[in-house]
């Protein structure tokens, strides 16, 4: 019906567009068809190449064009009783004024229609070409320039460094010699290029290129924003000072001052405590209070960090760096990581260029009297020590720590304020906490999920205990089975907890995210959160 080159950079094109396009001959029979137009109709209509239309599509009165002569545009077009689409007809007609088919364009009956009418199928993309902002050029096999639009050359005046263009001339050569596509991007001061290279292969051959570019500027400086607000959360949530330790016992408020003096000094520093007893906050704070702040803290942990781990102990990666270095949980390293964390630690300069801190969950003290932890290293880390109280040494902390939560989780949730009933002030004291501050948080966190039944005043029937905790206790307040709780961490049940709670809501509430978030007494924002880490999205 046309020349192959015009035909083939037809189909390119329409295939990049978000129009359907179905096209006959003028026998009536389906000559090409692009993806969104099988998808518009798909579910009531089955198109078919060399198939007849009215076999098809009976009320297509594409074949009434084909005779008319004359185009019609913008018409509803009903697939069924509650979904239609907006069909413009146009006949194709030949320099010799001869109707060689006809071409139909579908769009969604909510879009409205940005085609317009043409002689033929050459002006039909010409006129696409020039009426979107995405830059289209079509070149033949040797690289000349058939036709471009508008958008091509306003982006193209943009690059003003040589070699940009060049890049683009590259692509197609690429394109020529590979015949596969290319799709790449760069950046200049001002604009942000997407650049796609497309073949033609007209049978087999090689009959020249496609090439669009679409200008995302605007996008690009969003993602930019994002990954900065990203960096800038990440900071702030690294970023404790010493107002945010809550405590009134004599043993915190001594771990407090001797972080304090640590902030001073460039000494090897040990912290040692329970699991959620907060070494890393201790450990972040005694960096940003001292003249390190402005440079990076760097957290390694052997286990999770594995490279950075390496590198600390033989290599002189760490050696210009100007910052704080955590080095978390040394009581799981193997006795000959130990000697070389040793020589490293009495090999360390007298002005050190960082901060150098280690911490360790387990009693070192154990270790050691099974044989499992190095003397010499026991001895060295010794020297200047800070040891941080678990909750049942500072039991007068707890409900300041309680009361603390409780305004995070308010914030959080975006509920009225949550308050402790009597009876669960008490019981929270006497808890035995195996994670500390870690466990205390999500205690209230499972219970606040619960106390909207009871004005957000959480209850002793709330709480969900630890299998730790009296087996009667257990089996009198919590709201899992006894056999899911086993073995497991109460920081892992609330998660579990959560998660099934979050969707029986959602599934009652026929997926209306925004019911089930007032209903669970979450902000919108923060059930999205809760979807998306507990993959229910």
């Amino acid at each position: 019906m046309f020349d192959p080159v015009t035909s083939v950079a037809s189909y390119a094109l329409f295939n990049e567009l978000k129009s359907g396009i179905v096209m006959i001959d003028n026998r009536g029979l389906v000559t090409y068809y692009n993806k969104r137009a099988e998808s518009l109709i798909n579910q009531h209509y089955f198109l078919q190449i060399g198939k007849h239309i009215q076999d098809i599509i009976p009320d297509s009165q594409l074949l009434r064009v084909v005779h008319t002569k004359k185009m019609e545009e913008g018409n509803l077009f009903l697939l069924s009783d509650n979904q239609s689409v907006r069909i413009s007809r146009y006949p194709l007609i030949d320099k010799d004024n001869s109707v060689s088919g006809a071409i139909a364009v579908l769009t969604d009956s909510k879009e409205k229609p940005n085609w317009t009418s043409a002689d033929t199928i050459r002006t039909v993309i010409d006129l696409i070409m020039q009426n979107t902002a995405d830059g289209y050029a079509l070149y033949d096999e040797q690289g000349k320039l058939i036709m471009q639009n508008s958008s091509y050359k306003e982006i193209l005046i943009t690059l003003t460094d040589i070699n940009q263009v060049k890049r683009m001339k590259t692509c197609r050569e690429k394109v020529y010699k590979t015949r596969r596509p290319i799709v790449e991007q760069f950046e200049t001061s001002s604009i942000y290029i997407h650049m796609k290279t497309l073949p033609i292969m007209v049978e087999g051959k090689l009959r020249g290129c496609l090439q669009s570019i679409v200008e995302e500027t605007e996008k690009q400086q969003l993602r930019k924003e994002q990954s900065l607000s990203k960096r800038i959360i990440r900071a702030l949530e690294q970023s404790y000072q010493w107002d945010d330790f809550i405590y009134r016992s004599p043993l915190m408020s001594f771990a407090i001052e001797q972080g304090r003096i640590a902030a001073s000094t460039n000494r090897v520093l040990f912290i040692r405590g329970e699991e959620g007893t907060g070494k890393f906050m201790l450990a972040n704070a005694i960096h940003n209070n001292s003249d390190r702040s402005l440079f990076a803290f760097k957290r390694i942990h052997p286990k999770r960090n594995e490279e950075d781990w390496r590198d600390f102990l033989l290599s002189d990666k760490f050696q210009a760096f100007k910052g704080t270095i955590l080095i978390e949980e040394i009581n799981h390293l193997l006795m000959e990581e130990q000697e070389q964390l040793l020589k490293k630690l009495t090999k360390r300069s007298t002005d050190p260029q960082f901060q150098l801190i280690i911490s360790a969950t387990e009693k070192l003290e154990k270790l050691l009297i099974a044989g499992s932890f190095s003397e010499s290293l026991y001895d060295e880390l010794m020297k200047f020590h800070i040891n941080l109280p678990s909750l049942q040494e500072r039991k007068e902390d707890i409900i300041p720590l309680c009361e603390h939560a409780l305004e995070q989780l308010t914030r959080e949730y975006g509920c009225t304020s949550l308050t402790l009933d009597t009876e669960v002030q008490q019981i929270l004291i006497d808890y035995p906490y195996q994670e500390n501050i870690k466990e205390l948080k999500a205690l209230l966190s499972l219970a606040s999920l619960k106390a909207k039944k009871s004005n957000y005043e959480i209850k002793k029937e709330y709480i969900a205990f630890s299998t730790t905790h009296s087996k009667q206790e257990q089996n009198k307040n919590s709201s899992l089975p006894r056999e899911e709780v086993e073995d497991k961490r109460l920081s892992v049940l609330v998660e579990e907890y959560e998660k099934v709670i979050i969707e029986k809501t959602l599934r009652e509430l026929d997926g209306n995210k925004t019911l089930t978030a007032k209903e669970l007494g979450l902000s919108v924002r923060n059930l999205y959160y809760k979807l998306d880490k507990y993959h229910l999205s």
